[in-house]
């Protein structure tokens, strides 16, 4: 049986090697092209602006902590792989107020 990281890193993989060409094309386009480093300055110092905007600021700090949060729970809780715990009860029989009459 492989380790858990190990089945985690292979279903990722497909996402991450997309992930990579993309940020390698949009590199090596920065590289090559004088227009397009000015574009994508342009664009991250509005995406910037945008973002820090006191609301939106606030609304995405807010969120990001929640994800955070939640990622580390799920991750603790794969760590120490809890389970369902059933506690047994025994069922005791219920108290006969009045007994029948036998005549």
């Amino acid at each position: 049986m492989s380790h858990p990281a190990m089945n985690a890193f292979r279903r990722h993989l497909p996402t991450l090697l997309l992930a990579a060409v993309i940020v390698g094309a949009f590199i090596f386009m920065l590289s090559r092209n004088e227009e397009a480093r000015g574009l994508a300055f342009e664009a991250a110092g509005l995406v910037f602006t945008f973002f820090t905007t006191p609301f939106v600021l606030e609304t995405t700090v807010a969120l990001c902590g929640l994800i955070l949060v939640l990622h580390v729970n799920q991750r603790r809780l794969e760590k120490e792989q809890d389970e369902w715990v059933e506690m047994e009860v025994p069922v005791r029989p219920a108290p006969v107020e009045n007994p029948p009459r036998v005549d």
